[in-house]
Order: C-alpha cells, then sequence, then structure tokens
C-alpha cells in the first residue's frame, strides 16, 4: 500500500512539472530565455519588433548578451554576436557608433554576397581593417593581404591605398604576376620593401613603351638596369653620406654597401697609387635627373646609389682610361664587388664580391679568347 501511494506521489509530481513547463510554453514564450526578468520583458516590449521577438524566442538568445546595446537607436537583434565582436575590437569610440558602422558593415556583406559574414568579419576584425571596410566603398575582400601590405606605406587613417591596390593588383596580374595568390602576395612585399607610395603609384600606373618593363626589385645588386627597366622614384632606404674620400661633390651619397665597399677600395688605392683617386659622381635622385634629361629619369643606374664615377686626380673623364688608376681598377675593382659599366668608362657599379669576381673571370677569359684570335690573324 505504501508503495502504490509512493508511485501515485512521483506520478503526480511528474504530472504537475509537465503542467507547468506546458502552461509556461502556452503563456510565457521567453521561459527559455536565460536571464529573463520582469525589467528584461519591459526592454523586450519597448525595443524589440514582433520579428526580433520571435528570433530571441527562437534561439533562446542570452539576455546578458545583448541586453547592453539594446535601448541604442538603430538596434537589431539579428547583429548581436556582430556588435559583441566589433565591440570587443574598440573600433569605435561610442557603442551608439559602433552598432550603426555594424549594421552598415554587415549590410554591405550581405549585399556583395559573401556568403560567411561571419568568418569574414573575423578576419578583417583580425587584420585591423574595420573601419577600413567601413571607410572604404572600394574595399574588395578578395584584396585584403594585399591591403595589408601596401598599408605599411601610408599613414593611420589614410585610406587611399584601398583604391590604389586594386588598381595595383588588376596591373600586376596583366604582367602576370597574378598566376597565384601566392606569387602576388611575394610580389607586392617585394615592391613594398623597395618603394615607397608615390613611387610606387609612379611605377604601376606609367605607361611603358614597348620593350620596356617595372622592376620589381631595384635593390638586388646586379639588377640590369637601363632604357629597358623602369624604376619610377625609386630611391634607396640605405643611403649614406660619403665622408673621408676626395669627392668632387661634398654632400655626396651612396647606398651603404656601395660606400663600405668603396671606403675598403680606396684605402688600398692609397696604399698601391698614393692619393689620386677622386669621386665624381654617386647617388642621383629622380627628381634632379628629371631636370637634367626627363627620358632618363626613372631608368639610371645612379638612382640605386650603387653606381660611382671616378677619376684620377689632375685628369679629366675623358682621359681615364689612360691613367694608373684605369689600369689599378681594371686588375682590382672586382676584389671589392665593383664592375664597369662600359669597356673603357669611368663609371663603376657595386654588385657584390661574389658577382663581380665571376664577370671578372668571364672577362679575362674573354680577354684571352681575343687575343688568341689575333694571333692567328697575325700568323695568317
Amino acid at each position: 500500500m505504501k508503495i502504490k501511494r509512493r508511485y501515485l506521489y512521483v506520478v503526480a509530481i511528474v504530472c504537475f512539472i509537465v503542467c507547468f513547463i506546458g502552461l509556461n510554453k502556452k503563456y510565457d514564450p521567453y521561459y527559455r530565455v536565460n536571464g529573463i526578468n520582469n525589467e528584461n520583458r519591459v526592454l523586450i516590449d519597448l525595443y524589440l519588433d514582433e520579428e526580433e521577438k520571435q528570433y530571441l524566442i527562437d534561439y533562446a538568445i542570452s539576455m546578458d548578451l545583448f541586453v547592453q546595446y539594446i535601448h541604442i537607436d538603430g538596434f537589431y537583434l539579428p547583429n548581436y554576436e556582430y556588435y559583441i565582436s566589433i565591440d570587443k575590437a574598440k573600433c569605435f569610440s561610442s557603442l551608439e557608433e559602433m552598432v550603426s558602422a555594424t549594421n552598415e558593415i554587415v549590410s554591405r556583406l550581405e549585399e556583395s554576397e559573401i556568403k560567411q559574414v561571419s568568418s569574414t568579419l573575423d578576419t578583417l576584425i583580425s587584420n585591423n581593417l574595420v573601419l577600413v571596410y567601413y571607410e572604404s566603398l572600394e574595399f574588395d575582400c578578395d584584396n585584403i593581404n594585399y591591403y595589408q601590405i601596401v598599408r605599411s606605406l601610408y599613414d593611420d587613417y589614410e585610406y587611399s591605398y584601398v583604391g590604389y591596390t586594386n588598381t595595383y593588383v588588376d596591373i600586376l596580374t596583366s604582367y602576370g604576376y597574378g598566376v597565384s595568390a601566392d606569387k602576388l602576395d611575394d610580389c607586392f612585399v617585394t615592391l613594398c620593401n623597395n618603394y615607397q607610395a608615390d613611387s610606387l603609384y609612379l611605377l604601376l600606373t606609367t605607361t611603358l613603351e614597348e620593350g620596356q618593363e617595372i622592376l620589381i626589385n631595384p635593390s638586388s645588386l646586379g639588377e640590369t638596369i637601363d632604357e629597358t627597366t623602369y624604376i619610377a622614384s625609386y630611391s634607396p632606404s640605405d643611403l649614406d653620406i660619403v665622408t673621408g674620400i676626395p669627392r668632387l661633390v661634398y654632400t655626396t651619397y651612396l647606398q651603404s654597401d656601395t660606400y663600405s665597399a668603396l671606403q675598403l677600395m680606396y684605402e688600398a688605392i692609397l696604399v698601391d697609387l698614393g692619393d689620386v683617386f677622386l669621386l665624381t659622381e654617386g647617388y642621383q635622385d629622380y627628381e634632379t635627373i628629371l631636370l637634367e634629361d626627363s627620358e632618363l629619369a626613372g631608368f639610371s643606374v645612379y638612382q640605386t646609389g650603387t653606381c660611382i664615377d671616378i677619376q684620377e686626380s689632375g685628369t679629366t673623364a675623358d682621359e681615364f682610361a689612360s691613367t694608373e688608376l684605369y689600369e689599378w681598377m681594371q686588375d682590382n675593382a672586382h676584389l671589392y664587388g665593383f664592375i664597369q659599366e662600359e669597356q673603357g668608362s669611368n663609371t663603376y657599379r657595386y654588385v657584390g664580391v661574389d658577382s663581380a669576381t665571376e664577370i671578372y673571370d668571364l672577362w679575362v677569359v674573354e680577354q684571352a679568347y681575343l687575343a688568341s684570335l689575333e694571333e692567328v690573324e697575325e700568323i695568317e
């Protein structure tokens, strides 16, 4: 009898619980919403429309996830997770600005047919590009990696690079650099390591003649720079002012490695020949070349800071090929990384010891071959 009574008690309790839950479902649609109370019910009725109320019921969103935003003008419950993410990123100065901006950002992402709005927004946040996207209508989510690279050339809150980058992607792709994302990434990294914002724009937007091409990495020693290779207004980032070496122009600059090699070579010349060395030309900037010869500007090896003109003191440049200094340079310049730009000229370029030695060895072989041909001709 006692067992039956206990059984009846259990059945009664279960029935009560089922009925209670059923009544709550019928009369309290928010019973599954965590954190619901009378105060929050008032907020829900005051700030949410019918669509948002149903969204709250369907997804049982915890009140603490959105209650801090609910009173803000423009609040839209389905965007609550986006509010949380952007709020944590501290992209905007006030909650009001954050809610308004988030609504616009999400709307634009949805209109652009982005399939994964949430993951795209996470990418913008992780790359600190939320404000950039919000401020620039030209923003293309496919170019995020390139924006990250090019933005290093610009000041904070300057977003003009977005439109420029879009243009650069199209141009570089037309040049064949866009055959793969990795190749284009590498290309942008190299360009931004070499060029400043203005020179990069000039490089990629200048119309070149047939047979001419842009030079992606002008700082690479030994790159051919002539009338076929365009470097725009490139200027090396590591220029040093020349001191302790006789020079025609007191304020002469050279690229750092070039200057170090020249110092060593000058000391060797002092020992072997005495004080006969004179540096007559070093780095030339784009603007100076432009004034002197507009067709040469952007195609001049002197812009790299690795090219020097020299002569023996007391002589002219035209007499250089008949001087002791010329003979010394023929035999020793490669030991310090310098090569002669043209046979008989007083212009030398620093390419590094390994490359200069390789070029010198080839020259020696060539000279020996030419000498043998002359001997054969004399015999005949």
